[in-house]
């Protein structure tokens, strides 16, 4: 990417070299699984079997997905139509400057993802217990600490970085930091509820969240410009995400961590 981008690539080049890649290395496996004997072609009936559970996992999934791409795929549309194509370039460059700190979180948080699965087969209750506290509690502290930098540092970075033609508003950047930290704490427990299955109360918390991030994202850019849509997206978490958890749909995961 970084000599795709000094060599001016267009953007078809630049998706090739990170979904493309992304797509494609999987694929390295192959002989592996080929040579262990786990390519072999199953029968009819368990193929049935675990092709209806897959296609129905995958269903609940791939609406979480367009569920995230409406409520946050929606920003740049939202400012562009609203504001003015520039200033989706200032939402973009501050909004990346504290991805430095929710993806590297993000990469150590997904594989917990297979092992919570794993607990879950053998009934490991005391590995998921301490492994969401675990994941949990070093999400927030490490995303607090390094929101904390980047908020205090943001000015002479995207300086730096745009040479001087981009000024972020204080409090855009205010919630950007805060964002990083709910997103990374929440990443880590969407880990803990994808591990165990506990996908329906995704889905309502997801729809939840459109339907008032998205009005709400239009309402506040109105009022306040570029500072409400991020601020929009803090409130509408809040609100849907993090008080349903904590409320009613509480019992939902509760009892799977106890059992």
């Amino acid at each position: 990417v970084v000599i795709l981008a000094a060599n001016q690539a267009g953007i078809p080049q630049l998706i090739l070299a990170t979904f493309g890649v992304q797509s494609m290395a999987p694929l390295i496996l192959l002989p592996l699984l080929l040579r262990r004997g786990l390519m072999g072609r199953p029968g009819l009936e368990p193929f049935r079997s675990d092709a209806l559970h897959l296609l129905r996992t995958g269903g609940l999934f791939f609406v979480l997905q367009l569920g995230a791409m409406v409520a946050w795929g929606s920003d740049s549309l939202i400012i562009s139509s609203m504001l003015g194509a520039s200033e989706v370039a200032t939402l973009a460059i501050i909004t990346k400057l504290f991805q430095l700190v929710s993806q590297p979180l993000a990469m150590f948080t997904t594989p917990l993802w297979s092992g919570y699965a794993d607990a879950a087969a053998r009934n490991d209750s005391g590995y998921i217990r301490k492994t969401l506290k675990t994941s949990m509690s070093l999400s927030f502290s490490v995303a607090l600490l390094g929101a904390a930098l980047m908020l205090a540092f943001h000015r002479p970075l995207v300086a730096h970085w745009t040479s001087n033609s981009v000024e972020i508003p204080i409090l855009l950047a205010v919630s950007c930091a805060a964002w990083t930290v709910f997103d990374a704490t929440g990443n880590a427990f969407a880990m803990f509820l994808n591990g165990l299955g506990i996908l329906r109360p995704q889905l309502i918390v997801v729809a939840m969240f459109c339907i008032v991030a998205v009005p709400l994202k239009f309402y506040l850019v109105s009022h306040i410009g570029l500072n409400g849509i991020v601020l929009a997206s803090l409130i509408a978490y809040m609100l849907t995400v993090v008080l349903p958890y904590l409320t009613f749909l509480r019992p939902t995961w509760i009892i799977r961590l106890r059992t």
